[in-house]
């Protein structure tokens, strides 16, 4: 089974404060270990200077060890939490992308 990688961009509102961002950084990061088949987060504030990257303030990456690991996490109660809590009140816009790892 390949491994699989969960990309999301997301876009804050305009009232978002940075102790929020953080918050949410730091809430994401904290899954791991948490939720079983999650085995690693990487994130970051939007750098890059091409235009196609406007509106998303913020990315991350997930790494699952297969996508049952990937579908069990969705509705895990950490990870709705952490949306509720930390994500939806300061989120504008989300994009979501899936693939499957090469071995």
């Amino acid at each position: 089974m390949a491994k699989i990688a969960h990309i999301v961009l997301l876009g804050w509102t305009a009232a978002a404060t940075e102790a929020q961002k953080q918050a949410c950084a730091d809430a994401l990061a904290a899954l791991v270990g948490r939720i079983p088949g999650l085995v690693s987060y990487s994130g970051g504030s939007q750098m890059s200077p091409e235009p196609a990257g406007s509106g998303i303030d913020f990315g991350f990456t997930m790494i699952f060890t297969d996508a049952a690991a990937r579908d069990a996490y969705l509705p895990h109660p950490e990870h709705q939490r952490v949306i509720r809590e930390a994500i939806a009140p300061i989120l504008r816009t989300v994009q979501v992308l899936d693939y499957a790892l090469a071995d």
